[in-house]
């Protein structure tokens, strides 16, 4: 029906110097796209990622060690300040040209959609700052 009933990703790493690269490579080539997504119907009455794991990971789950577990989070770290310092990379002329054509800058973040707006004025501060300071005559 195009409904998403359930999405999952695992990452699997070993300590360094654990020599784990051949069981890296093993576990890569033997979970398939189907075996992800039958273990993700399986474990559907499963609370947590540690059951996941196990359930793919079968069988050497019984040396899978948790170290940490913690909830999934979205957060960007976008700013103005940020946008601003990107902003001063341009070339002299693409500002001048926001300046004179625009009167402003809209620069919206590709990761979170967060809308900055930047005058004629902050483009102005913007273009002075980059410009190197003037030799005192």
């Amino acid at each position: 029906e195009g409904e998403v009933v359930a999405s999952a990703g695992l990452l699997v790493q070993t300590l360094p110097q654990a020599g784990g690269a051949t069981l890296v490579e093993f576990i890569r080539q033997t979970l398939d796209e189907q075996r992800l997504t039958q273990a993700l119907f399986e474990a559907s009455g499963a609370s947590d990622a540690e059951t996941l794991a196990r359930r793919l990971l079968a069988p050497m789950s019984e040396s899978l060690q948790t170290l940490e577990s913690r909830p999934v989070t979205f957060f960007c770290l976008c700013s103005r300040a940020r946008v601003a310092a990107t902003l001063e990379m341009l070339h002299e002329e693409d500002l001048r040209a926001m300046i004179l054509e625009d009167n402003q800058a809209l620069v919206t973040c590709n990761f979170c959609g967060e809308h900055y707006v930047f005058s004629e004025s902050d483009l102005e501060l913007i273009r002075r700052k980059r410009r190197p300071a003037e030799p005192a005559s």
